[in-house]
């Protein structure tokens, strides 16, 4: 789903007893970065209403509901999904069953309180079984992918996938945000190239880097190296995909392999490039891509 989205809830509550339930209360806990003045107005059914009651907590409660033996009664209500809504999130509702009451064939009435973990009246002590679900709904997750192509192909050293001391690798990072998300907290793309391989002097966007199709810096996107031999790309401290499409940073650049001990024949040349940011509950988000590199050398053996 996308900010300003219109999502139905729908809470139906089954009878699968012996009696009718005369009046049974329900209680919908929003999520954290859900409120009543995301509820829409007159779409909760059944008379129900929307109230605060913690900071930062907000539900829909229904009282009086009666539920026939056998039957399921559908409460539903609507909210829109806030605007300004990062990637990555997931926002959990639980709902469930306070209390209901039935009468008795002599005439008395009871009370049932269901085992709630949740979706309780901490005043009841509870006397039967759970009566209580969830359900989520979801912003698209934002992506970072990596690839890598070397300098020389020849037996022995494949330009997909190994290179020698000495030799280039072009990398390309794309990083992929969602339309209709936004990312908080001064969003950055950070690629650290280690002490096993150098940034080849102005490769950084010699191939144009880019964001949406657009040459950096643009739009307050900008690359650089920094600090010395990592490749940092900065956001704006809030960035909105309003494009209605997503959008992707492509950013490229070239290293040398250095001749030093760690790279020798058969061994993996990691690199690493690491998407963070937060969310709009201020809680941070990563995502990470890593391509891998073989370090290939000549095998030289003598014989007597």
């Amino acid at each position: 789903m996308l900010g300003g989205d219109l999502v139905q809830y729908r809470v139906d509550v089954t009878n699968n007893g012996k009696a009718d339930a005369d009046s049974s209360r329900v209680w919908d806990l929003l999520p954290a970065g859900i409120s009543c003045s995301d509820v829409q107005l007159g779409s909760i059914s059944d008379g129900g209403t929307c109230t605060n009651v913690a900071p930062g907590q907000d539900r829909v409660q229904w009282s009086g509901i009666p539920v026939a033996q056998g039957a399921t009664k559908t409460l539903t209500y609507t909210v829109k999904v806030p605007v300004g809504v990062s990637p990555d999130q997931s926002f959990v509702n639980t709902a469930g069953v306070v209390d209901f009451t039935y009468t008795t064939n002599d005439g008395h009435t009871y009370t049932l309180v269901p085992d709630n973990d949740v979706v309780r009246d901490t005043s009841e002590t509870p006397n039967t079984t759970k009566a209580q679900d969830v359900s989520d709904i979801f912003t698209a997750a934002a992506a970072i992918s990596k690839t890598r192509t070397t300098s020389v192909t020849e037996s022995g050293n494949s330009a997909s996938s190994q290179a020698t001391i000495g030799e280039t690798i072009d990398y390309t990072v794309t990083t992929t945000i969602p339309k209709g998300t936004t990312l908080y907290g001064t969003p950055t793309v950070v690629d650290p190239l280690g002490a096993r391989q150098t940034l080849v002097p102005g490769s950084l966007c010699a191939t144009a880097c880019t964001l949406d199709g657009v040459a950096l810096p643009t739009a307050g996107v900008s690359v650089a190296e920094s600090p010395a031999n990592t490749i940092t790309a900065t956001f704006p401290t809030t960035y909105a995909n309003t494009t209605g499409h997503d959008v992707a940073l492509v950013l490229h650049f070239s290293t040398k392999v250095l001749d030093v001990n760690a790279n020798t024949r058969g061994t993996s040349l990691p690199n690493t490039a690491t998407l963070t940011f937060q969310d709009e509950l201020g809680r941070t988000k990563t995502h990470s891509s890593t391509v891998n590199t073989t370090i290939v050398e000549p095998k030289i053996t003598a014989a007597k």
